[in-house]
């Protein structure tokens, strides 16, 4: 997102460059143990190497950053705007973009699966139910391309 903090606190430049995702959990009826305030929401920070930057349990962080990314931020950079629509070819391929968002559902299910076994010896168990699902199982929101760095102010 193109924050990071020294030891100290101090905000420092990063150059981290990815996607930031906000999806949904189509199915609300049974919130997950999930670490995800926003459920059925989700927010993730992911680089474009399929590192995972801000987990979806950092939703308040991210938003702050977010908001960081677009304060000042009025206009349309219409220069951006054709750069993306180059790369994804007016967004006929958007395979990248898709490939990202899996690795964060994957992220989520991988997560609630040690949930699972963490609380395997709980009373009253745990149940998974992300279990069986897929990128299906979530609806993208909206998305933020973040390319080069920002600092925090």
């Amino acid at each position: 997102m193109g924050f990071s903090t020294n030891g100290g606190g101090a905000a420092e430049r990063s150059e981290a460059e990815g996607v930031v995702f906000c999806f949904k959990h189509k199915n609300n009826e049974e919130k997950p143990v999930s670490e995800s305030s926003l459920y059925p929401y989700y927010l993730a920070f992911i680089s474009f190497s399929g590192e995972i930057i801000l987990a979806p349990s950092e939703a308040r962080e991210l938003l702050k950053r977010c908001r960081g990314l677009c304060l000042g931020c009025d206009k349309v950079n219409n220069e951006l705007v054709s750069e993306f629509l180059k790369e994804t070819n007016n967004t006929q391929d958007m395979r990248v973009y898709s490939d990202l968002l899996n690795k964060v559902i994957d992220s989520i299910n991988k997560k609630e699966e040690e949930n699972a076994a963490f609380s395997l010896f709980n009373f009253g168990g745990f149940k998974n139910i992300f279990a069986e699902k897929s990128s299906d199982a979530f609806e993208l929101v909206a998305f933020i391309i973040v390319k080069g760095g920002m600092s925090q102010e």
